[in-house]
């Protein structure tokens, strides 16, 4: 009785000692470097993100002027109304557009216009589109822990536990403990699924 208490001691060590060591070989679950695992509510945000339309950015540029511009000109002919002489111009360019209408009792000697160009803005619309992810989907292949009990007969009754890992490659590795006629027996398994 004492001998059977120890084997099963014996086995039940072994048996830890085996889920241990392939728990351990498990670690491959985790994402390899550079990966993270997130979850279903964060890609259903990434698509929703990627289904609105694209963002349009609106730039305004001032451009401000120091400078001051002098443009002489020779005086205009006038336009003698009575005693008035009335003398009409316009000075058109790409910065400014202006008009004049003088009405002078005389001659005017020297005509010329000064100004500061004023601030011009310049907007521009920038379509903007939005990141969309490109989403892959894989299958990968589970990997698995089996602890098996198997029992048998023969000439002497068999009995025993195995412990074995399947790899998402697809390879069997473990061992077990039998009892068989009274002695343990150490089995280490090696295989490969297809």
């Amino acid at each position: 009785m004492v001998k059977i208490i120890k084997s099963l001691v014996a086995l039940g060590v072994v048996i830890l000692l085996i889920i241990a060591a392939l728990w351990y070989a498990d670690r491959s679950r985790c994402p390899g470097k550079g990966n993270v695992i997130v979850s279903q509510a964060f890609i259903d945000s990434l698509r929703t993100v990627a289904g609105m339309p694209p963002d349009t950015v609106t730039i305004i540029d001032t451009i401000r002027h120091d400078r001051i511009v002098y443009v002489d000109r020779p005086v205009p002919a006038p336009e003698p109304q009575g005693d008035l002489n009335i003398y009409r111009d316009s000075l058109i360019n790409d910065e400014i557009s202006v008009w004049a209408t003088v009405a002078v009792e005389g001659i005017v000697r020297e005509w010329s216009w000064a100004y500061r160009p004023v601030e011009k803005h310049v907007i521009k619309h920038i379509l903007v589109p939005k990141p969309y992810p490109v989403f892959t989907t894989s299958v990968e292949p589970s990997a698995n822990v089996s602890l098996v009990f198997s029992a048998g007969a023969g000439v002497y009754p068999i009995w025993g536990v195995d412990a074995l890992k399947t790899t998402k490659n697809g390879f069997i590795y473990g061992g077990g403990i039998f009892r068989y006629h009274g002695d343990n027996i150490f089995v280490l398994k090696f295989g490969k699924s297809f």
